[in-house]
């Protein structure tokens, strides 16, 4: 053997003889999920962009404005549900 592989070795058997254990302690805090306001907009956002694509001649316009409109109706109803859910 080399001397680069007995140094190696010596290395490696004075941090193994000099190891410590210790414990630790995590908590985890649980997730809260999303809105129903957030997902009635993410919902109506992709509804309206489809609808207002297929409806109108521009195809990029209507779908801006359809994404747009679509979730804003779909964050107030979710908001409307998020409501009754607080009052039950």
């Amino acid at each position: 053997m080399n001397a680069v592989t007995l140094q190696r070795e010596a290395a490696a058997r004075s941090v193994a003889s000099h190891t410590t254990t210790s414990t630790t302690t995590t908590t985890t805090t649980q997730r809260k999920g999303m809105s129903s306001a957030a997902k009635g907009a993410l919902i109506g956002a992709g509804a309206g962009a489809i609808t207002g694509a297929a409806v109108s001649k521009k195809k990029g316009e209507g779908a801006i404005i359809g994404g747009l409109a679509g979730a804003a109706v779909g964050a107030g109803t979710g908001a409307i549900i998020d409501d009754k859910k607080k009052k039950q």
